[in-house]
């Protein structure tokens, strides 16, 4: 296998598990154990992976790589779980809501319980999961092309369902919020339905850590100015905050 071809399989499989190792490369491979470490050392010199003693994990510093799913569910739990609370307690009876990919709206659907009647759209398969088993929430799952990283289906086929459909209240997860309010997203194929989302809901809700907050990644969706509420966790930098505020927007900040 050419080098090249082999350096792009390592990093779907940084994409796809978070790390690798030396050892395991070498036998995905059939490659000598030198050759994987070149690999790796000039992934790393691109800043592409961090180099770790027994092989690599994905770059901190890299904006393009997504981080797997079950990776960033594990970061900031705390933080995901207060701001899943508050988004909760704004789901009213008869609601018609859209519930965005990512793992803080993971942790909202989480949250969603069986005493209110309401309709959830999502277009994240994990979402839909766990919410197709209250029997008081219909559940309209969009399809579309999807994508492993986010569990979230996307493309034109998901953009124009939403396109179809009117609801109350949209909660929506980003990868930062820059300083100057932008919204943000690693990946470029992610923009299209978060727009889709935005434009389908009367209100409109980011839920966002404290270490989204004045980030910014590779893809621009909107801006702060376009939603109704951010809600954010107490470590959220207060100068940052409020120059949201002055953007008109309303800032919820949660304890964890």
């Amino acid at each position: 296998m050419l080098k090249k071809a082999r350096q792009e399989q390592i990093i779907q499989l940084l994409q796809s598990k978070g790390a690798v190792e030396v050892s395991q490369l070498c036998r995905i491979f059939g490659t000598a154990e030198m050759t994987i470490r070149r690999d790796l050392d000039e992934l790393a010199a691109q800043g592409v992976v961090g180099r770790t003693h027994g092989g690599a994990v994905l770059s901190e510093n890299n904006l393009l790589i997504e981080r797997p799913f079950d990776v960033r569910q594990a970061q900031q739990c705390a933080a995901k779980q207060a701001i899943a609370k508050a988004a909760a307690g704004m789901i009213k009876e008869g609601y018609k809501i859209i519930l965005d990919s990512g793992t803080t709206t993971f942790a909202l659907a989480k949250m969603v319980d069986n005493s209110k009647r309401i309709i959830a759209v999502t277009n994240a398969i994990n979402i839909a999961g766990e919410l197709i088993a209250r029997t008081n929430v219909s559940v309209l799952a969009v399809g579309g092309s999807l994508r492993a990283n986010t569990l979230s289906c996307v493309g034109h086929i998901a953009e124009n369902t939403m396109k179809e459909i009117k609801v109350d209240l949209a909660f929506l997860g980003v990868g930062g919020i820059g300083e100057d309010g932008s919204l943000t997203n690693a990946s470029p194929v992610e923009v299209g339905i978060k727009r889709a989302i935005m434009a389908a809901a009367k209100q409109r809700v980011v839920l966002a850590d404290s270490s989204k907050i004045g980030r910014e990644e590779f893809s621009r969706i909107a801006d702060l100015r376009d939603v109704d509420c951010l809600i954010t966790d107490s470590k959220a930098p207060k100068k940052i905050l409020a120059r949201y505020r002055k953007m008109g927007v309303h800032v919820n900040i949660v304890r964890m």
